[in-house]
């Protein structure tokens, strides 16, 4: 069997809405495959730029040297798993551009199955997840489900984002030294910093200070509901404590479960501003409970310290 048809995956099966899915994510070969489907109707063309011009302003690069390839190795390469991927649960493929009954099928797996354990029955339509039934349509959703994981574990996004709290240089003096290299630079209220710096301790609240945002905030505190804020804590919980081991690659999605029922939706809010992984989130975690709860917290800290530079 070759390769390039593991799970019964072809570049024909996926859909164009998926094509552009894999696009918002950064998929070179996705690009240069739907370019080339719509190279001679210039309407679809046209609303193809426009997505990807949208998507390059998020700060997404997309690799020029692709248009020179085979078309051929462009569709192998979107549509072969890689070994990362084949060793990752069959539950990872969650997203939330499949429909919430098969999100709620594959939160039901054992994260100890495998995608590897289960490519014969994929390919061959004959998938079961505990019994329950499994459509063709769901089938189709797995394997594009499967294009996708394997290019987020392939090109993995770097959490770069422009409204975080500290500054590059902000962020390097904390590491240096600490909330007292922080005072010196703040910007404002200096009273409150020092009291709230009294209270921190700086390697327990280290991750929020280097990953905490305005935009997370926003979405935090008015996106999230006090629920959705306590279902997060308590999926981060149930996957600190499962026994498992090597997830904080793995997509955030993972997150998801039936029983506590967070909406993907709101979770894909923290993957479109670069939390795209389990680690992106560790700075939501009991440490941070207090200045997670405080929105006006965050106003104050980018005030400070998110315009700072380094003058040497």
């Amino acid at each position: 069997m070759s390769s390039k048809f593991k799970f019964g995956i072809s570049t024909t099966s996926l859909k164009d809405k998926q094509y552009n899915y894999l696009i918002s994510c950064g998929s070179t070969s996705a690009k240069v495959i739907l370019e080339h489907r719509y190279r001679l109707n210039h309407s679809k063309k046209l609303i193809l730029a426009k997505h990807i011009n949208k998507i390059e302003k998020r700060g997404i690069k997309f690799n020029k040297f692709y248009s020179d390839l085979n078309k051929f190795d462009v569709m192998a390469a979107l549509i072969t798993p890689k070994q990362k991927c084949l060793s990752m649960p069959v539950k990872a493929l969650m997203n939330p551009f499949i429909n919430k009954t098969l999100n709620h099928k594959l939160s039901s797996m054992y994260w100890d199955d495998t995608l590897e354990s289960v490519e014969y029955y994929i390919r061959n339509n004959s998938f079961k997840i505990k019994n329950k039934n499994i459509t063709t349509a769901d089938i189709n959703n797995i394997r594009f489900s499967i294009v996708w994981l394997n290019h987020c574990l392939s090109f993995p996004r770097r959490l770069n984002n422009p409204t975080q709290l500290l500054s590059k240089d902000a962020r390097g003096v904390f590491i240096k030294s600490g909330f007292n290299g922080l005072q010196k630079i703040a910007k404002g209220n200096k009273v409150f910093l020092r009291k709230l710096f009294s209270e921190l301790d700086e390697i327990k609240n280290e991750s929020f200070f280097n990953q905490a945002s305005l935009e997370f905030s926003s979405i935090w505190f008015k996106i999230f509901t006090a629920t959705d804020r306590h279902k997060l804590f308590t999926a981060l919980d149930i996957l600190f404590y499962s026994g498992q081991k090597k997830y904080s690659n793995y997509p955030i999605y993972y997150l998801y479960n039936a029983q506590n029922n967070l909406d993907i939706q709101k979770i894909k809010k923290l993957y479109d501003i670069g939390h795209t992984t389990i680690k992106d989130l560790n700075f939501i975690c009991a440490e941070n409970k207090y200045l997670l709860d405080q929105e006006d917290l965050f106003n104050l800290l980018h005030e400070s310290f998110s315009g700072f530079k380094n003058r040497s």
